[in-house]
């Protein structure tokens, strides 16, 4: 599935029927009205860090962007204690 989500996201794939109305509701952009923590490794090769450095706008409620130095694209992994303890001040 993951594979198949990338390859969607760059055009190679065909849209799930499925998920049709969350695409085209996910395409309004909403604004997102829980409390947010956004985590981003500032050497994600993946996805550049300056992506996400806008997004304030998207959301209604509380809002914080953690940019964390010298990770990658997966934060679980490579800053377990970053990504823990930023799920453990929003419960």
């Amino acid at each position: 599935m993951v594979i198949h989500s990338y390859r969607h996201r760059f055009g190679l794939a065909p849209d799930d029927p499925d998920l049709e109305d969350t695409e085209r509701r996910l395409t309004e952009q909403p604004r997102i009205n829980v409390p947010t923590i956004v985590l981003h490794g500032s050497a994600n090769g993946v996805i550049p860090v300056t992506s996400s450095a806008n997004h304030r706008p998207l959301f209604g409620a509380a809002y914080e962007r953690r940019v964390l130095a010298k990770v990658g694209h997966n934060l679980p992994q490579e800053a377990p204690l970053d990504f823990s303890a930023a799920v453990l001040s929003l419960i």
